[in-house]
């Protein structure tokens, strides 16, 4: 069986191209061929075990050959893998060829003990250990690189590569993720954030301006919001703020801060043109989300109507079941 185990290990550990094919049919025959002489001798009867123990020691000498032809080829293709077993099995393989000779009166048994037989197997089992264990660190490294490309490739499908703020995906998931630990009817304060006349800005300065505008404010608007406050760039020139456990009046407060702050960041000296932002704030049950980004949105577009660069709060006209009622 030990024979078995080592013809199997060497055809895999050499590399595939170093061995020709009859070899490789070779040493699968023969691998066979020793485990099954091997099971026949366990299980023959005492008057047959004299005959099992020869057929036994017939095959393992076939496949110690069969190995010795594996190795010395791979050696004088100059395969390192080869020449890696070469250095290690040397011993190994000389000592288990004298064993089935001794079994079948070749070697006298005072000549060759049996502790000499279990001091190489044991070298033989720490030799194939070595490269199976180098292999299991080699697979536990690359599954943790591919978990962390998977989790930067997910980080990167949740984040907006200008402003490195969260995108849609990624504010919803945040959202959810905050949402574990809250009950369903928990306060949601959201602020509806957009910059004030930016296609102008586009136009006159060009978007590389335009950009660097866009993370100014989306830097200015992370920084004021807190590190409690879920941040993300909705899309264009808009932004959306997310406050657990705020009601309207606190998230109010919260977007006149914000707002005050983008218009004082601009200073005279600064390289950037001005801008100003409008910011629609509504406030619910955190369950109702799709709601209130609804009232927000709406409340945005009503400080836009009365003159930009303002708050406006949302209104219970906002809400998308009175207008149906309305109607």
């Amino acid at each position: 069986m030990a024979t078995a185990t080592g013809i199997s290990f060497v055809v895999t550990f050499i590399d595939r191209a170093a061995l020709p094919g009859w070899q490789r049919r070779w040493a699968f025959v023969s691998a066979l061929g020793s485990a099954i002489t091997a099971i026949l001798y366990a299980l023959a009867p005492d008057d047959q075990l004299a005959g099992a123990a020869m057929l036994a020691n017939m095959a393992a000498l076939n496949t110690l050959v069969a190995t010795a032809v594996l190795v010395g080829t791979g050696c004088i293709r100059r395969y390192p893998s080869a020449l890696a077993l070469l250095a290690g099995w040397t011993l190994p393989l000389i000592v288990s060829f004298l064993y089935p000779l001794r079994s079948i009166g070749v070697i006298r048994p005072d000549q060759l003990p049996d502790a000499l037989l279990l001091a190489v197997m044991t070298l033989e089992c720490l030799i194939l250990s070595l490269p199976v264990a180098g292999r299991i660190r080699q697979l536990r490294l690359e599954n943790e690189r591919a978990l962390e490309r998977h989790q930067a490739l997910e980080q990167q499908a949740q984040t907006d590569m200008l402003t490195g703020l969260a995108n849609r995906r990624g504010f919803r998931e945040a959202l959810d993720r905050a949402a574990l630990g809250l009950a369903p009817d928990s306060l949601l304060g959201l602020l509806a954030i957009d910059i004030d006349h930016f296609k102008r800005v586009n136009d006159r300065y060009g978007h590389g301006t335009g950009d660097q505008i866009l993370q100014h404010v989306a830097d200015h608007v992370a920084r004021v919001s807190g590190a409690g406050a879920i941040v993300a760039r909705y899309g264009g020139e808009e932004f959306l703020v997310a406050l657990t456990g705020h009601d309207l009046a606190r998230a109010a407060t919260l977007a006149e801060r914000i707002r005050a702050s983008v218009v004082s960041s601009f200073d005279p000296e600064s390289l950037l043109p001005s801008v100003t932002i409008s910011i629609g704030v509504a406030a619910g049950a955190l369950s109702s989300l799709d709601m209130l980004v609804l009232e927000a949105d709406r409340a945005l577009y009503r400080a836009k109507d009365e003159g930009r660069n303002r708050v406006a709060l949302a209104r219970p006209e906002d809400r998308p079941g009175r207008q149906r009622a309305a109607a």
